[in-house]
């Protein structure tokens, strides 16, 4: 099977490669940003946990909920590619503003608040344009995602590796300064790229970007708004309660446009886009557990884990390379696991792979159970059972991201495609914030800048024994209700 998914590999549209390394650039900014953020609000800027998960739960839950604005915004308006360079530039900007955050805190909320409004308009649409390079029915689909994964997780594992270890070691800014060049690596790339993109992602009426509305350009308006909204994204993540306690009318809204959305169509396409705002609850659930990599795994590793090997003890914000190092092992394998089933017409469904990506998670977090159960005297356990626990988690994750990416991209009518691939991200906002309640049961007294290692394991262990629990009962729940959510080939 590696040697078919090799052959895929060299058979997919020529612009696969530039989206592919820019995605991996901007993957390389955005994982640099996460591995560090946790461990530099609760270590540099001295917040307490629970403030710590808040702000690092709205950032997140931020990030994904724009991606429905830039999906519109897209679909309506700039296009794909105008979009994914104009999220580009303010992700950079963001960057830049983070490597001076030790000047002031200012400067670590309006980077954040310009990653937010940059990640918006930048990741729906450079997926979009990944599924629009394949014709209906071209069974290189999956794989073809699969691969892009692959890519955007090459960034994950040198992120934390460069970005984790630089700003840890040597200064938080010189980390963050690392994601932004990474940004604009990304950025570079995929200008570079346009002749192959040939007519994909163009604007859908050129002409209308000209239009004039209060004197300007319809196109300079959408620019200026993409920066006025930076100020709003700041206050709201230094006042993260105002916007935890806003998120059940964000929800109310989402579900009634998505509904909206299914009734506005009908026969076939009623019955996909019913599948795919389906799957998008499981989806929510799933990563509610896989991102505690990022805030309670994170704090566990760094409280609890024996992190020494021969004598050198591995900076924390390394261990969140091994889930993309485990991609990029495994993307392969299974890109040619779907395939060769797919041939043998024996191809699970997206519902029975999401159930099984549900199950693993449970399986990951199960390991955290016994690590913590065989911790010893000191508080400190083995961080095999970290290893073990990123591994079950990208099994998952290979079962369910690639696999929705192409579900959405096949299933979603074609005039509204960028828009129910930002709906899909926006339901990772949710999970984001389902994951900052999880994080937040693991919250831990911290007392002069210690914690205490016995009190800490208590906690940490009942977190994560809720965590699997709720996994391996939503898996249960959807491999029940799988035959009901059927999609065509």
């Amino acid at each position: 099977m590696a040697t078919e998914s090799t052959v895929r590999l060299q058979d997919q549209p020529k612009g696969l490669k530039y989206l592919f390394f820019a995605e991996l650039w901007e993957r390389f900014s955005f994982y640099g940003l996460r591995a560090l953020l946790v461990l530099y609000m609760s270590t540099e800027l001295k917040f307490s946990d629970s403030k710590s998960y808040g702000v690092y739960a709205a950032y997140f839950t931020m990030v994904y909920l724009t991606t429905i604005l830039g999906g519109v915004i897209a679909d309506r308006l700039l296009g794909n590619r105008k979009s994914i360079v104009t999220g580009g530039v303010l992700i950079t900007l963001g960057h830049i503003s983070l490597a001076f955050s030790g000047i002031s805190t200012a400067f670590f909320f309006v980077g954040l608040g310009f990653v937010i409004g940059g990640t918006g308009l930048f990741k729906a649409n450079i997926s979009t344009m990944v599924g629009q390079l394949y014709e209906p029915g071209d069974k290189r689909r999956d794989s073809g995602f699969t691969l892009f994964y692959i890519g955007i997780n090459i960034g994950g594992l040198l992120a934390p590796l460069l970005c984790g270890f630089v700003g840890e070691v040597y200064g938080w800014h010189y980390g963050f300064g690392l994601a932004a060049i990474g940004m604009m690596a990304g950025l570079v790339t995929f200008v570079r790229g346009d002749a192959a993109f040939e007519d994909k992602g163009l604007p859908p009426r050129p002409a209308a970007l000209s239009e004039k509305k209060f004197g300007m350009s319809k196109e300079v308006l959408v620019y200026g708004a993409a920066f006025c909204a930076i100020p709003v994204f700041t206050l709201l993540l230094m006042q993260y309660h105002i916007f935890e306690a806003a998120l059940p009318v964000i929800g109310v809204c989402f579900l009634g446009y998505s509904g909206y959305l299914v009734f506005a169509h009908k026969g076939a396409e009623r019955r996909d886009l019913i599948t795919i705002f389906g799957l998008m609850f499981f989806q929510i659930a799933f990563f509610s557990i896989f991102e505690q990599a990022g805030s309670s795994v994170n704090l566990f590793t760094e409280r609890n884990v024996d992190r020494d090997l021969f004598g050198y003890v591995i900076p924390t914000s390394l261990f969140q390379s091994l889930n993309s190092l485990f991609i990029i092992l495994m993307g392969s394998v299974f890109a040619g696991l779907w395939t060769w089933l797919g041939r043998k017409n024996r191809d699970p469904s997206p519902a029975v792979k999401f159930a099984l990506a549900l199950m693993q998670a449970g399986l990951g977090f199960g390991a955290l159970c016994i690590g913590v159960a065989t911790a010893g005297d000191n508080g400190l356990t083995s961080m095999v059972w970290v290893v073990l626990a990123y591994f079950f988690h990208t099994t998952g994750e290979l079962c369910i991201m690639p696999v929705g990416l192409s579900m959405v991209t096949r299933l979603s009518p074609s005039k509204i495609l960028s828009t129910v691939m930002g709906l899909w991200f926006v339901s990772l906002a949710f999970s984001e914030f389902l994951a900052g309640v999880f994080a937040k049961i693991s919250a831990v007294e911290v007392i002069d800048g210690a914690v205490d290692q016995a009190a800490s394991l208590l906690v940490y262990g009942h977190a994560f024994w809720v965590g699997t629990k709720f996994a391996i009962a939503m898996a249960v729940i959807l491999f029940l209700v799988s035959p009901w959510l059927p999609t065509r080939k």
